[in-house]
Parts: structure tokens; C-alpha cells; sequence
């Protein structure tokens, strides 16, 4: 194959462009039957490595990548319009690229980190467990905001800005059982996804915990973070039990919860009061509008540049950052029905 490039080597070893880019850097964590494969390879197709390209890796690019997982999600969008703006004003560009549902959006960053030379990268949404083989991928500075991660990696070695997902979440929950709730509803994901769901789950079942009242696997309804499934979610809900709130992850659930009511007939916030998450400003247009739990998200994209950048440029370390959330009250929340529990405030 002629004028094979570091891409043909990668895909002839069924490799990443990252791996192979590590082999000839010779990196310590490169697997060595993997190494071997790889010099193979290269020498079986006679393949030269570019000493030019290879530096172009040392000059400095000035870019940042913003790995998104669930661009979809219009919580993201303010996000990233400030994470550019703020990159603009520094004198940095900001490279975007979307990470699909199923895919390692590390491994993703990692290819990234070397074709668009990235001197840093931000990750917006994703798991909060990574192992520290996954993350020793990456070797410019990364943050990860909009999630508290874990990892065996020493938490020095990369940045967190986030909220507390499971505090905020028990603290909603408290919010509508002080209302008098007792049969609430919750929309989200299943216990088994290493995501926000799984947290804000925990924090849901926190919340019942402290008022004596036991998990009902039939209030929970698996839903994923779109319209369409806050609708179908919510709708089965409502046909299939007598709750009298429900409380969504994600305003967009929310949302989609809200029209599944309105269509069955239910009164809002006299029949069933919805609680949202996130504070999208659509929460506001809607009628009732949805109260939500409000998530800071132009301090925390402005906090991820600041930092990505202070890193870089040698102004200071790796920092774990946790902001408070602010419940939004409006007219989707109310008291419960008369009988339907204590008086707010009482357990």
C-alpha cells in the first residue's frame, strides 16, 4: 500500500489511531503483544514514520476538544455556546464531537487527542466509574463536567465539576414529600447504568427512606433522557397507578411527562404535580411551567475552561469542584390531595 499513514497501520492491527501513535512514541502502557503487532505491521508494508507530522504533535494547537455524550440533550447546548465563547476570548478554539450512546467517548478523545493535536479536552455527560487503564489514554489535561467521576486513577490526574446528583435528587424528592406526597412516581433510568440515573436513583430512594416509605418497583418506569420517553413513561405510570406526583431526572422527561397528563386528563398540580431537573429555560414557557431543580450549568462550563486552561498553562492543578443546585417552585407542584399525607415539613 503506498503513502500509508498512521491511520492504514491502525486499521490494517485493528487498533486506534492512539495506540499505535503510543508505539512509536514508545509509551511504557502499551500492551506488548499488542506492540508487537503493531512494529509487525509496519514492518511487513515498509511504513516510514513522518518525523515532520510527528512534531507538528509538539507545537502548541490552541484547541480544546468538548467530547459530548447526548448532544441531543438540550441541557448541553448553553454549555457549549459559553465553553466556545469563553475559549474564543482566551485565544483558544474549541474542536466538538459527539459520542454516540454506545460508544467509549475515551477512547473516542483519545484518537482525537493526537489527529487535532488538542491541548486539552473537556467531557460533557457519561458514566461516573472509568477504570484507570481507560483514562491513562489520554495524555493532554482533561476535565469532566456535568458529573462527579471515580476512578482508580489518582483523582490528581484529572479534574471533576460537577453537582451532587444524589444529594440534589434526595433533596427533590424531600421537596414533594413535604408537600404531602406520598405515591410519588419517578422517571429515570435503571439501578444498573453507571450514570446520573443510577445517582439520582439512590437519592430518590434516600429521600423515601427517611420518611419510612419502601421503594415500589411499580413507581419507577425506565425511561431515557428524551421527550418521547418522559411520555410513554409518564403515560404508563398514570394508567397503571395511583400516584399522585412524579418526579422526572431530566426536565425533558418532564416535559414529555406533562403532555402524557394533560392528554389523560389529569389536572396539574391538582391531580398529579410533576417535578423536573436540570432548569432548561423551556420549563418556564410551558403551561403550568415545570417547577425543576436547577443546575448552575454557565458557571460550570465557564469553571471547566477556566480550569482545562489553568492547567495547561501551568497556573494551578487538578481540582474537584461540586456546585448546589436551586429548586425552582411554579405551578406544576402543589400540595397533595387532602388525606393523602401529613402536613408538609412532617415526616
Amino acid at each position: 500500500m503506498a503513502n500509508m499513514n498512521i491511520r492504514d497501520i491502525a486499521k490494517l492491527c485493528g487498533v486506534g489511531v492512539s495506540t499505535v501513535s503510543r508505539v512509536l512514541n514508545d509509551h511504557p502502557d502499551v500492551n506488548e503483544e499488542t506492540k508487537q503487532k503493531v512494529l509487525r505491521v509496519m514492518r511487513e508494508h515498509n511504513y516510514v514514520p513522518n518525523n515532520s507530522a510527528r512534531n507538528l504533535k509538539r507545537i502548541k494547537s490552541r484547541t480544546i476538544g468538548v467530547v459530548v455524550k447526548g448532544i441531543t440533550n438540550p441541557f448541553f447546548s448553553p454549555m457549549i455556546k459559553v465553553i466556545e465563547g469563553e475559549l474564543t476570548r482566551r485565544g483558544y478554539a474549541m474542536f466538538l464531537s459527539q459520542a454516540d450512546d454506545y460508544e467509549d467517548e475515551i477512547r473516542k478523545a483519545a484518537e482525537l487527542q493526537m489527529e487535532r493535536r488538542l491541548e486539552g479536552i473537556i467531557f460533557l455527560g457519561g458514566i461516573f466509574h472509568y477504570e484507570k487503564e481507560r483514562l491513562s489514554l489520554l495524555e493532554v489535561p482533561f476535565v469532566f463536567a456535568t458529573i462527579q467521576v471515580s476512578s482508580d486513577m489518582e483523582g490528581n490526574a484529572y479534574s471533576t465539576i460537577s453537582i451532587d446528583d444524589t444529594y440534589e435528587a434526595a433533596r427533590a424528592t424531600r421537596y414533594l414529600l413535604e408537600l404531602g406526597h406520598r405515591r410519588i412516581g419517578v422517571l429515570a433510568g435503571a439501578f444498573e447504568e453507571q450514570s446520573i440515573n443510577r445517582l439520582r436513583l439512590e437519592g430518590y430512594l434516600q429521600a423515601l427512606g427517611e420518611y419510612g416509605i419502601h421503594y415500589d418497583e411499580r413507581l419507577h418506569k425506565n425511561c431515557n433522557f428524551t421527550y418521547k420517553g418522559g411520555y410513554e413513561a409518564a403515560g404508563s405510570l398514570l394508567r397503571e397507578t395511583d400516584v399522585t406526583a412524579i418526579f422526572a431526572i431530566s426536565d425533558v422527561m418532564a416535559i414529555g411527562a406533562m403532555k402524557a397528563a394533560l392528554e389523560m386528563g389529569k389536572k396539574i398540580p391538582e391531580e398529579v404535580a410533576i417535578l423536573g431537573f436540570d432548569g432548561l429555560d423551556i420549563t418556564a414557557y410551558t403551561h403550568p411551567g415545570i417547577s425543576t431543580v436547577r443546575q448552575p450549568s454557565e458557571q460550570m462550563a465557564l469553571e471547566a475552561v477556566t480550569t482545562v486552561l489553568d492547567i495547561i498553562e501551568q497556573k494551578s492543578g487538578h481540582r474537584h469542584s461540586v456546585y448546589p443546585c436551586q429548586i425552582i417552585e411554579r405551578g406544576s407542584t402543589h400540595p397533595a390531595r387532602q388525606g393523602e399525607g401529613p402536613e408538609r415539613g412532617k415526616p
